[in-house]
């Protein structure tokens, strides 16, 4: 995890990940009961519910909000 920030719109958190490894490794957030957590892009716009873990690809950033 390189940041954890209260959203911009007051709505949530962001949380951006980065894997430094080559190969793809995965990523568990469990928020209160009830809360869902999404990938979102740099403009912390939602993009998609993640359900399980999150999958970081080697060398790759992931923004996730909840």
């Amino acid at each position: 995890m390189i940041a954890f920030k209260p959203a911009d719109d007051g709505d949530g958190f962001v949380v951006t990940l980065y894997n430094p490894g080559k190969s793809t490794d995965s990523f568990s957030l469990k928020p209160n009961k009830g809360s869902k957590v999404w990938k979102c892009d740099t403009g912390e716009n939602k993009s998609g519910e993640i359900k399980t873990a999150v999958e970081l690809p080697g060398q790759e950033v992931v923004m996730v909000r909840f």
